[in-house]
């Protein structure tokens, strides 16, 4: 068995409770290069109506303010979520973990080593879970995107009516959303270096070179 969420990693708490419920468990973390992580969030909220800024530029420009409790868009279902340079970091999240399971029942996952090469890594991580690593799933993006849409839909159909009415009709229909647009290279540079001591405090815990989420 199994369970899931993507902020467990970033919750104080989540460690220690999971271990406290169940000691023998381990633990998946999927890591993307930061400055992107942090653009595909403000692009899912926009799209199910956390965020109402136009422009990822503004929403980062607001994040002070927010942390303060002001600029929190009327129809938000999440403000944490908003503050999205804390969302990406991840080595002192990792870290709660390490210190709660230990290194060996921890396994971090890349998302650039998933997207290369899906086969590889989905069997390292059966592995590591003990389980068949001779079980091949069909790998079709297309399918896997439909159903994440359809779990999405039916898990917000069940949420608080509260929640709901604030993420709207819309947000329950669509979750892949249109195609975006790259992020500029200003941006990208300037959140590069934002995100850079975190960057190599990660490489450092992984035992791997992460320098070019920095480049």
């Amino acid at each position: 068995m199994g369970e899931g969420s993507v902020w467990y990693l970033s919750s104080a708490l989540a460690a220690r409770e999971i271990r406290e419920f169940s000691p023998g468990a381990k633990i998946l973390a999927l890591l993307r290069e930061p400055s992107e992580m942090a653009y595909s969030l403000y692009h899912l909220y926009r799209r199910t109506g956390n965020e109402e800024l136009p422009s990822f530029a503004e929403a980062l420009a607001a994040q002070e303010e927010r942390r303060q409790g002001r600029r929190i868009p009327a129809a938000t279902y999440f403000p944490e979520g908003l503050q999205y340079v804390e969302a990406a970091r991840a080595a002192d999240k990792l870290e709660r973990f390490f210190a709660a399971f230990g290194r060996d029942r921890v396994r971090v996952v890349l998302f650039e080593d998933f997207r290369r090469d899906n086969a590889k890594v989905y069997r390292e991580v059966l592995e590591f879970l003990e389980i068949d690593p001779g079980f091949v799933p069909e790998f079709d993006p297309a399918r896997a995107a439909a159903r994440i849409q359809e779990m999405a839909i039916r898990q917000l159909r069940r949420t608080d009516p509260r929640v709901r009415r604030k993420i709207g009709r819309e947000g329950l229909r669509q979750h892949a959303g249109p195609a975006r647009e790259p992020m500029s290279p200003e941006l990208r540079a300037r959140l590069r270096e934002i995100f850079r001591p975190d960057v190599a405090r990660l490489s450092e815990l992984l035992g791997r070179d992460l320098s070019a989420w920095s480049a």
